[in-house]
């Protein structure tokens, strides 16, 4: 009685399992490219398709402006990539003023205001 329960059990487990597999492989098919894209940038907005469909207009803005700029960044790290040119910089100490320490204060004061 056990064993019959339990092949019974075992048996419903593997069949499901079977059909998990054989099901793995079909994927179903995208309604188009906006649902798939504005799937991707998040969660819905709205309930209204409208509103939704506005707010991932402004969310895929966003992205294009973090993609170009990436771009520019990138593209300006491998333009300098292996540069060796030495920047050297002069400073003409003719022009500056030696410190002058300043004098002492006649007050046991901290502060001015005080």
């Amino acid at each position: 009685m056990i064993t019959s329960k339990l092949s019974k059990s075992l048996s419903s487990v593997t069949l499901q399992f079977a059909m998990s597999v054989t099901n793995q492989g079909k994927m179903k098919k995208p309604k188009n490219w906006w649902y798939v894209w504005s799937k991707s940038l998040g969660e819905k907005a709205s309930s209204c398709n409208k509103t939704s469909d506005k707010v991932a207009v402004v969310r895929t803005i966003i992205f294009a402006t973090y993609l170009i700029t990436n771009c520019f960044i990138v593209a300006g790290v491998i333009r300098q990539w292996n540069r060796n040119t030495a920047v050297h910089v002069y400073i003409d100490s003719s022009e500056i003023k030696p410190y002058v320490t300043p004098p002492e204060r006649k007050t046991n004061k901290p502060f001015e205001f005080e």
